[in-house]
């Protein structure tokens, strides 16, 4: 008995399945202030494969990826706070394929570290040679690292308890010195470490002065004048420039 030959019949091709994508990020960072941008990368193991990223269940962008590259890179100019993941879409035989989702990345995004303020005490503009002295620097997060400058060059460094947003440095005034003296502070956010621009600048001079006194000797109760000298006197005075 004769077999009938099938007419019209093709055997239809294998392809490798497409595996589940991989999504990074660049900077490598689970953590960003706000206004910061990221560049999310999604790879297939198919080159030509049209992307879509999405954040918390909501496509948000979709792009080709180059005929020759199994990736492609969405540029983000602001990043916001949520879920990413992507998949891929590849035709293969007339059919399009969609591959598994990728991993999930979360991103935290926070405030930005704001400008410090530096202030001193006590709020004089003269401070007598040998006074204690301080010069307070404040942030808007609790538990930073502040660090204090002068002319440039780092002179102090005092973190902040995690429930005061402020640090505060103690030295005498002829520690202090002339110059300009300014201040910066970090703070580790979700294990990125962020860092503040820097505060204002306080200028403080040395001024010397000269001071009358009058040198008395008491006997039976009467005070007696025994002299005006002329004694001098380091000033140290703060202003803000």
């Amino acid at each position: 008995r004769r077999r009938r030959r099938r007419v019209g019949f093709t055997a239809p091709s294998i392809a490798d399945p497409l595996q589940k994508p991989i999504i990074s990020l660049r900077p490598e960072t689970r953590a960003f202030a706000k206004g910061e941008g990221a560049d999310i990368k999604c790879s297939g193991n198919y080159p030509g494969s049209r992307f879509d990223l999405y954040r918390d269940g909501d496509l948000i962008s979709s792009q080709a990826a180059p005929a020759r590259s199994g990736a492609a890179t969405f540029a983000l100019a602001e990043i916001a706070a949520g879920k990413y993941w992507c998949t891929y879409t590849k035709r293969l035989g007339g059919r399009a394929f969609t591959s598994p989702e990728s991993e999930r990345v979360g991103i935290a995004v926070w405030d930005a570290l704001e400008k410090p303020t530096i202030s001193l005490t006590p709020d004089t503009r003269s401070v007598a040679r040998g006074e204690s002295t301080a010069i307070v620097c404040s942030g808007n997060y609790p538990g930073g690292n502040f660090s204090l400058y002068r002319d440039g060059e780092f002179i102090a460094s005092q973190p902040a308890r995690e429930d005061n947003n402020t640090a505060t440095f103690t030295t005498r005034s002829e520690e202090v010195g002339a110059g300009t003296y300014w201040c910066t502070y970090t703070k580790r956010i979700g294990g990125r470490e962020f860092a503040s621009p820097e505060s204002e600048r306080v200028g403080s001079s040395e001024d010397e002065s000269w001071t009358r006194y009058a040198h008395c000797r008491t006997g039976l109760g009467d005070c007696h004048d025994g002299g005006h000298h002329l004694v001098r006197t380091r000033l140290l005075y703060v202003q803000e420039r």
